[in-house]
């Protein structure tokens, strides 16, 4: 709301020893306050809806972090004998090294 525009929401006045004034109605105020407070609605659900996204980032990390460890336990097992499967042995080879899980040659 604009009181600029609705000019039965203020008037100017000059107080003695303040100077210019604009009194504003106390309406205009409860409106500031009802904004205010739908503002700080929202804050909270954005907030809330951080904190969820920042756990669910987590819980995605850590199992990411898992799964790279069992690749890299599988990679490291494998050796690329003729005993395991060769091309599941390189597919593996080449994520370890793609996303830099191990930096060494097998």
């Amino acid at each position: 709301m604009d009181i600029r525009d609705d000019k039965s929401l203020w008037e100017p006045m000059n107080l003695e020893g303040v100077g210019k004034v604009l009194l504003v109605e106390e309406s205009y105020y409860d409106g500031i306050v009802k904004e205010f407070e739908e503002y700080k609605k929202v804050v909270y659900i954005l907030e809330k809806h951080n904190e969820q996204s920042q756990d669910m980032f987590n819980r995605v990390h850590d199992e990411l972090e898992k799964a790279q460890e069992l690749i890299k336990l599988l990679y490291n097992n494998m050796g690329g004998s003729a005993d395991g499967d060769h091309a599941l042995w390189m597919k593996t080879k080449e994520y370890c090294f793609k996303n830099k899980l191990i930096n060494y040659e097998k």
